[in-house]
């Protein structure tokens, strides 16, 4: 089986399935074109892993009940921890359990497509593309992923990112830069993250007053911003990668703002006010 039809049965990204593969946890044969085939063992795998993800588990945990068995105590063990969490959770808490208590995949398929429409568009993205790829959307665009996809409209709004993202060439980071990501995303909180958003919301809300009371600090970050002191912040040379890759072949500004838009109503208001913000910074600075 190849990979776009292991992709469109199980509803997995190519991205997801070749993370997994790199993290030891299918073996697919590789053919001596290059081409990967994928046996129905792997596609046992890749159904345990897509499960056991909507459910909240890490990879790093799944790695483990895949490498010891998926013992029963183990698995109630984690619904029971699941369990006592939010809704959305509760649910992957009970599914679990039934799941550990033999119950196919089959039978539990149409509660978790239900699930799906419940969960945060952060999680569903990070399920989509774990590892690198998707600490980078979380960090890069957080505070606008926690409405869930349920309507249909949404929904066609995130099948237009999750198939150009997936289309997408590898992101490939330094091992500097990978260090930067992970220490980033450690660091900052949801609170943090909410926190600096509030913070700029303030600053768009009233940006003539913004910038008549920060006019001096901000010309100062607008021509530090030039030196090649700045540019050379692993910092910032993380965001700029992020930002070269997003926009490759123009698809970050012709799908997937516009797709976001719709998928988050606080990103699409943040959206007009950074607009308006950044006329009347342009205005301010005469160009």
């Amino acid at each position: 089986m190849w990979i776009q039809e292991v992709s469109s049965r199980l509803g997995m990204t190519k991205k997801a399935i070749y993370y997994y593969e790199e993290k030891g946890l299918i073996t697919p044969q590789i053919e001596e074109n290059g081409y990967r085939r994928y046996s129905q063992e792997d596609l046992k795998t890749l159904e345990k892993i897509r499960f056991f993800r909507l459910m909240g588990i890490s990879v790093g945990e799944i790695q483990k009940l895949l490498s010891t068995g998926e013992g029963s105590a183990r698995l109630l063990q984690i619904s029971r921890r699941i369990g006592r969490e939010s809704e959305a959770t509760r649910i992957r808490g009970e599914l679990l359990e039934r799941y550990s208590r033999g119950e196919n995949w089959d039978s539990l398929e149409a509660e978790l497509e239900a699930l799906e429409r419940r969960i945060r568009l952060q999680d569903k993205l990070e399920n989509a593309f774990p590892g690198d790829f998707g600490r980078m959307l979380s960090i890069q665009f957080g505070p606008f992923l926690q409405d869930p996809v349920d309507t249909e409209e949404k929904n066609a709004a995130y099948l237009n990112i999750q198939s150009l993202l997936d289309q997408m060439p590898p992101l490939h980071l330094s091992a500097q830069l990978q260090r930067m990501l992970e220490e980033v995303q450690g660091v900052l909180t949801d609170e943090l993250i909410q926190k600096s958003l509030e913070d700029k919301e303030k600053a768009y809300e009233d940006f003539d007053q913004f910038f008549s009371d920060h006019e001096e600090s901000i010309r100062e970050y607008l021509k530090w911003k030039e030196t090649p002191e700045y540019k050379e912040l692993p910092i910032i040379k993380l965001q700029e990668k992020i930002r070269e890759y997003l926009a490759q072949e123009n698809g970050f500004y012709e799908v997937f703002l516009p797709n976001l838009r719709i998928l988050s109503p606080a990103y699409e208001e943040h959206y007009q006010k950074m607009l308006r913000a950044n006329e009347k910074l342009l205005d301010r600075l005469g160009k």
